[in-house]
């Protein structure tokens, strides 16, 4: 089986007559941190949201295990195994903290809503299972004694560890997180470091970061893409991505020379 995950070939969107981004591919390799960077307005979270099918893709191809999934719903999309969080908190506020990581959980359900609302057998072993997994992914991220409160309650950095227990309970093969380490500080995204790391090695999920902290991009991730302008500007290890004259050019505004 090949180790490619996802694969985004000759990705184009367009609002009207403005291009977000432009012919981009990369590959996402099995068990792998790959980050996404670039400066604002490069076309990250565009790019995350296409995959995940929040907007359409003008052009190009998305496949995810080697199936076409360019044009899948929504829900599809996250049934397959891509699951990911969001740059500005997706959190259900008034939902408990545990009820939030369920709404993830369900996406692996398989009773029918009559089954569910008839309360039968089935449908009651399932609810009991999903809820021990949700149990299990607060546990993860340190929100067990959390569970029962409401989710606004919770800090920056508590909702953000809260989105990803809720992306792990789906039991995804890969999950994209959108600048993760915003509105963290320094203990909050030493703490996220190390959660990524473990996402990877401990649930063996793949992963696909957008981030800004290049402290953090540079520790955690195996590879990286630029992007700038909605086009892709360089791709490599880290230390090959640091100095690359295009990639200083674009976060320092230094001329690339002759």
């Amino acid at each position: 089986m090949s180790d490619i995950v996802l694969q985004v070939e000759q990705v184009t969107k367009s609002f009207g007559g403005v291009t977000a981004l432009d012919s981009v591919s990369f590959e996402v390799r099995q068990g792998e941190v790959l980050a996404i960077i670039g400066p604002n307005g490069a076309g990250k979270t565009t790019l995350f949201n296409m995959v995940s099918r929040v907007f359409p893709v003008s052009s190009g191809r998305i496949s995810f295990r080697g199936r076409d999934i360019t044009r899948a719903a929504p829900h599809a999309i996250a049934r397959a195994g891509i699951a990911r969080t969001f740059q500005n908190l997706q959190v259900f506020s008034q939902m408990t903290v545990l009820e939030n990581v369920l709404v993830g959980c369900h996406t692996t359900g398989r009773a029918g809503f009559w089954s569910a609302a008839l309360r039968l057998p089935a449908a009651r072993t399932e609810e009991a299972a999903l809820r021990k997994r949700a149990l299990e992914m607060l546990a993860v991220v340190g929100l067990t004694d959390r569970a029962h409160e409401q989710a606004a309650v919770l800090s920056v950095g508590q909702q953000r560890m809260l989105e990803l227990a809720r992306a792990l309970a789906m039991a995804p093969d890969i999950v994209l997180l959108d600048e993760p380490a915003a509105g963290l500080n320094t203990r909050e995204t030493a703490a996220l470091s190390e959660m990524v790391v473990r996402v990877r090695n401990d649930f063996g999920v793949t992963v696909g970061l957008i981030e800004h902290d290049m402290s953090l991009v540079m520790g955690i991730s195996d590879r990286v893409v630029v992007l700038e302008y909605g086009s892709k500007i360089a791709e490599g290890a880290p230390s090959e991505v640091q100095q690359n004259p295009k990639v200083i050019a674009a976060y320092l505004g230094e001329d690339e020379g002759p």
